[in-house]
């Protein structure tokens, strides 16, 4: 890679105003049990350099100029709120390093990450943080990254870190192309009067296209009535399941919720887990969830209670090859996950079907338009609205394809990657990254819902071995108790 250029993104694809779904995830953080933090730790094999780590991120920064802005809301609400450039941005507040102190193992750089991730941004600054600790207990360093969902989603976030590392430790300077200090000046203003004045722009040109398409869809009805009244139909079912209210989680143990985190995470061969995929002629996430659906009902096993199903939140990615590094392109899911079958790998063929069938849900087009109506709502109204839907959900997962290569950052060799998902209303959100030959699982697990977490760690890797056993595939029910 030495010598080339990697193209900055475009401000095309960096649209000015956030859309309806992350104008939405960002107003209902009202409540802090809905926040939108990601959590990123990289492990090296040593400290990176210094001056090396800081001109790279001023660089980075400068080629993805969302990571200069903050975020501005407009006035009255008239539109969601805009990305504007931070005119007091400071590398040194975003940039930090510490030594791990008293704890130096990975369960202490565990609980350091989850207290940063707890800890709300400062809105008037760009949403994103690096801390960099070393001294180690084996000599080594780690990378806590913080950053907001607002920002980009996990796929985006891959995309984003490629511009960073390095396919070699020596690797030669590559050249970005950047945005000059001076054209921040070309960006709109974000004084009250300017933003009204542009948020009416904006709302306007987004009603003229909404009016555009209502047209087209009314010329698809005079073409083919019946083929309309169909789709109308399943269109209108599949939103209803989509915004389909519940009363309550599906759990009768995990029904308590704070805005405490407690991370956990376990490794395992990524060849093994895509082998055991391959018995049930599945996917990858097939096996991921199918583990997480084990590990859960192993979890209520040990304490007599065993629900037939619980309710999860996955997203659905929607990003198509020409998609950018920025923003959020992925979709909600809600649905129910069955907790037993009669073997392993049945237990992955009814996953994998029930998944399907939601990646196939009509509503998943047009969610964007959903959030837009949604966003009308006032703050309170919406955050209570969400924070009734959200808190019903039992458990999250997300699954996040990771790099296959050996990567290097400012010198240091990155030696493995652990990502931790908002439970963002869930007892627990449970997020598969792969790094080269490993897949590993990050568990943010809320106490309140989970106190014995270490029993519900031993749970979920028990799941998981069940799994990638080579006898789970034969047919013999995996049944406990």
């Amino acid at each position: 890679m030495a010598g080339a250029t990697i193209p900055r993104m475009s401000d095309d694809t960096l649209p000015r105003h956030l859309s309806a779904s992350d104008s939405v995830a960002w107003r209902i953080e009202q409540n802090p049990l809905l926040r939108s933090t990601v959590t990123l730790i990289l492990f090296l094999d040593r400290a990176p350099a210094r001056p090396a780590l800081r001109a790279k991120l001023e660089e980075v920064t400068r080629g993805f100029p969302r990571l200069r802005q903050r975020v501005v809301s407009v006035p009255f609400h008239l539109s969601p709120p805009v990305w504007a450039v931070d005119p007091d941005f400071d590398m040194d507040y975003h940039l930090r390093w510490v030594r791990a102190g008293n704890d130096r193992t990975h369960r202490g750089l565990l609980d350091l990450a989850s207290t940063f991730a707890m800890q709300s941004f400062d809105r008037d600054r760009p949403l994103w943080e690096w801390t960099v600790v070393d001294d180690l207990e084996d000599g080594g360093a780690a990378i806590i990254i913080k950053m907001h969902h607002a920002v980009t989603d996990g796929v985006g976030g891959i995309a984003l870190m490629a511009q960073l590392f390095d396919l070699e430790p020596d690797a030669a300077p590559r050249v970005l192309a950047v945005r000059d200090a001076e054209d921040d000046d070309d960006y709109p203003s974000d004084d009250a009067a300017s933003l009204m004045l542009e948020s009416f722009a904006h709302e306007t040109a987004r009603g003229l296209g909404a009016a555009r398409r209502f047209a087209g869809m009314l010329s698809g009805v005079v073409r083919n009535p019946a083929g309309a009244a169909q789709g109308f139909v399943r269109g209108g079912a599949s939103t209803a399941r989509l915004l389909a209210p519940a009363r309550g989680p599906l759990s009768p143990l995990m029904t308590e919720r704070s805005a405490r985190y407690r991370f956990e995470s376990f490794s395992l061969p990524l060849a093994d887990l895509k082998m055991a995929a391959r018995r049930a002629e599945g996917k990858l996430n097939d096996a991921f969830m199918t583990g997480v659906a084990i590990g859960l009902r192993l979890y209520h096993e040990v304490h007599g209670e065993t629900p037939d199903a619980l309710r999860v939140n996955m997203p659905i990615n929607l990003r198509t090859d020409s998609s950018g590094a920025g923003g959020n392109e992925w979709a909600p899911a809600r649905f129910i996950v069955p907790l037993d079958a009669d073997s392993v790998d049945d237990h992955m063929l009814r996953i994998h079907d029930i998944v399907a069938a939601q990646r196939a849900e009509p509503a998943l087009t047009f969610a964007g338009n959903i959030a837009a109506v949604l966003d009308r709502l006032p703050g309170t109204v919406l955050t209570d609205v969400f924070t009734n839907m959200l808190t019903c959900l039992d458990f999250a997962a997300t699954n996040v394809p990771g790099v296959p290569v050996p990567l290097f950052l400012a010198g240091a060799r990155v030696d493995g990657m652990e990502t931790f998902a908002p439970p963002s209303g869930a007892a627990v959100n449970l997020a598969l990254l792969s790094y080269q030959d490993m897949a590993t699982i990050g568990i943010n697990i809320d106490p309140a819902a989970i106190p014995d977490t270490e029993v519900f760690l031993g749970c979920i890797r028990r799941g998981f071995d069940m799994v990638v056993s080579p006898q789970a595939g034969n047919g013999v029910a995996h049944k406990v108790g």
